[in-house]
């Protein structure tokens, strides 16, 4: 036998653990077998944890995660859980049974919570459903059923669009009273202090909403200060909300 300075836990084999006149709550390492933390309860040694044990009992129902055990039935034609290349022959449910599910690679690990949250790359469930520690890439559609948001933690957040990147509705982004947003061709842009939404390229400028007379006079409760390009007096307009309601910007040449 060994004591672990790490756990607190006497290590021993199985025949060694079975051999042992136990007391109520003697706690020992198992290390060979089933590995892992056993208690000697009134009559008998309970796995307290472990590694996960594979079984493939059964050939339909949903796969369960029992104590340390965990079970997926096997499907029609062979015993494995999945092909020869790794993938699932069919559908394939599992259920917790209020524990957790982790994945460990060699440098991060994916964990499936009971209550349904996911942490990849982190060892935290802060309460998220899905908490990413790394860079995420959403290579096709990206969808928001509700009124959502996007937020940081730390009061900046720069989203990248391809160059067919859309945004099908109304985007709304809080800013602290020090921040803008920049829209710019280059990275890492900062805005300027006064200004909450900011242009900065020194190729290309703004085009605001172009249509006639008789369209501009079409909007519905324009808001004071919207601005537009009349094209048929070819002159930028500025809704005032007075008695003029639009009045024509300068005209003056450059």
């Amino acid at each position: 036998m060994s004591y672990n300075t790490l756990s607190g836990a006497i290590r021993v084999t199985q025949a060694q653990r079975e051999a042992i006149t136990a007391s109520i709550g003697l706690y020992v390492y198992q290390t060979d077998g089933t590995r892992g933390y056993y208690q000697f309860t009134t009559e008998n040694w309970v796995l307290v944890s472990g590694d996960i044990v594979l079984t493939t009992t059964g050939t339909s129902g949903a796969s369960t995660l029992v104590g340390n055990t965990l079970n997926i039935p096997s499907y029609a034609g062979g015993v494995n859980i999945g092909n020869s290349d790794l993938s699932l022959a069919g559908a394939r449910t599992l259920t917790l049974n209020n524990q957790n599910l982790t994945f460990l690679g060699s440098t991060t690990s994916t964990i499936f919570y009971s209550n349904g949250n996911v942490n990849i790359g982190g060892t935290s469930n802060l309460g998220f459903k899905l908490d990413v520690n790394g860079t995420t890439i959403f290579r096709n559609t990206l969808t928001m059923l509700q009124d959502k948001s996007i937020t940081s933690s730390n009061g900046g957040i720069t989203i990248t669009f391809g160059s067919t990147g859309l945004f099908d509705g109304s985007w709304s982004y809080q800013l602290g009273t020090t921040k803008g947003v920049v829209f710019s061709n280059a990275y890492n842009v900062l805005s300027s202090p006064s200004a909450l939404v900011e242009l900065n390229s020194t190729s290309r400028g703004f085009l605001p909403s172009r249509m006639t007379t008789a369209q501009i006079n079409l909007i519905v409760t324009p808001a004071v200060g919207l601005i537009v390009y009349n094209t048929t007096l070819n002159t930028l307009c500025i809704y005032t909300g007075t008695t003029t309601l639009w009045r024509q910007m300068t005209t003056t040449a450059m």
